[in-house]
């Protein structure tokens, strides 16, 4: 069946929007994840802490690509579905290190 193919038309603007969010979404998660590394590798409280926060608009966006993104392939849903998994466990493991980080006597 070579040549069958479907187009589906995207709402104005929405297009454009959605590529937007994905190119931001991908710099987030590169920012987020350099803040968590950083911050466990040094110990550091405040790396944890700036990747906490980063991960709250990574969380969101992720969260409107699996409920809310025009059309979904079920690819897509499956990697937004770990996606936000990844993060919340992240989360749960960044408070542990916050609380651990400060717990810590300095040498």
């Amino acid at each position: 069946m070579a040549g069958r193919r479907q187009v589906l038309p995207y709402p104005p603007g929405v297009f454009g929007a959605e590529m937007l969010l994905l190119f931001v979404l991908a710099g987030l998660e590169a920012i987020r994840l350099f803040f968590g590394k950083k911050g466990n590798l040094t110990e550091r409280s405040l790396s944890v802490v700036l990747c906490v926060v980063v991960s709250i608009p990574a969380f969101l966006g992720g969260f409107y690509l699996f409920f809310w993104q025009t059309y979904v392939l079920q690819v897509e849903f499956i990697m937004a579905a770990i996606q936000l998994s990844f993060i919340c466990v992240e989360l749960v493991f960044s408070i542990i290190a916050i609380v651990m980080f400060a717990r810590a006597k300095p040498y």
